[in-house]
């Protein structure tokens, strides 16, 4: 019944900024939660909001907000803090929690048909594989662990256990602190961000990090990397140089975006998607959503809300974003991106 206390606002315009670009489709209010994750489908007709009430609802984007699936076990109320949809297998959602688990679930039967324990106090990080066979988590332990996404196998564990000398000194590589961030590159690699201020890339068929480099403090879903364009995309969540892009081939800074006198601390950060040149970003301090052009790092528009943003998702088209937050408020904006040069 509290669902049908959710309010659908249509058709609402941005609230500060240059919104010309931007026009809320949808805005679904009075979630029973904080809105913690959010992930629109491979097709582009579902998005899932994880909810810090320990929910994943699935709505229709065709018919905002037409819940089509509810996402629970028991009375667990730990919460989602990921998202992801295997590219390869309809009907599949995968999602991390805040009690350690990872959870597969079968969204039109709403069962979980596989939870997998990584034996940490708390998981705040997720990703596929490129071909969507292999999920690697990450959290409070700073650990990295890989799994197989139909056996539930582990395929291997990853991080500061392993000792390497420099400088006379021996040292652990891989995280010192818990890991917020991770993205697939390639195949069978990985490159994940979080509070010690490294970025570590890591291939699963080595227990060290194979590179990493110091500068991004990552505190969400807040990295993204172009394999085409050699670029890597961090978001970091502090206001002075936390949007930047960098070299994967040669780990080195390629922009950042100036300081303004308005920055937004950032949890969520996306490459446009289907040649669509924008950069999206959502966060706190101003708790804006914003778009950004590519190439030279230019705010081109903004919407706000009364809370943070904590994650959102582009959908497959490039034209459409999910977003959500502190004020449970799920929107689904979508995007002139005629506007977008």
């Amino acid at each position: 019944a509290r669902f049908l206390q959710h309010v659908v606002i249509m058709a609402e315009v941005g609230k500060s900024g240059d919104s010309r670009c931007l026009n809320v489709r949808a805005a679904l209010r009075n979630c029973p939660g904080e809105i913690l994750a959010v992930r629109v489908s491979p097709d582009g007709s579902m998005v899932a909001a994880g909810l810090s009430d320990g929910s994943i609802q699935i709505y229709s984007t065709k018919t905002p907000f037409n819940l089509l699936h509810l996402l629970r076990v028991g009375t667990d109320r730990m919460p989602p803090t990921t998202i992801r949809f295997p590219p390869k297998q309809n009907g599949v959602l995968l999602a991390s929690y805040a009690s350690g688990l990872l959870r597969v679930w079968h969204i039109s039967t709403q069962s979980c048909t596989r939870t997998i324990s990584a034996s940490v106090e708390a998981l705040t990080a997720l990703d596929l594989s490129v071909d969507g066979t292999m999920a690697a988590v990450a959290g409070s332990d700073f650990m990295l662990r890989a799994y197989d996404v139909e056996t539930g196998n582990q395929i291997g564990t990853y991080g500061p256990g392993v000792l390497h000398r420099t400088h006379g000194t021996t040292v652990p590589e891989g995280h010192t602190n818990r890991v917020f961030g991770i993205r697939a590159a390639q195949e069978n690699t990985f490159i994940s961000g979080g509070w010690d201020k490294t970025v570590q890339f890591w291939d699963v068929r080595q227990l060290a990090p194979a590179r990493h480099f110091y500068g991004p403090y990552i505190a969400g879903d807040a990295i993204d990397v172009d394999i085409q364009q050699d670029q890597l995309l961090t978001g970091s969540y502090r206001e002075s140089q936390a949007l930047q892009s960098w070299s994967l081939s040669k780990l080195a800074n390629m922009r950042t975006a100036s300081d303004t006198g308005d920055e937004c601390r950032i949890y969520a950060a996306q490459f446009g998607k289907a040649g669509v040149p924008m950069i999206v970003t959502a966060g706190n301090a101003r708790n804006e959503l914003r778009i950004f052009n590519r190439a030279t790092f230019t705010k081109l528009a903004a919407y706000s809300d009364s809370a943070a943003f904590y994650s959102l998702d582009i959908s497959p088209s490039g034209s459409m974003v999910a977003v959500g937050g502190a004020s449970k408020t799920l929107f689904l904006i979508d995007v002139d991106t005629s506007t977008i040069v």
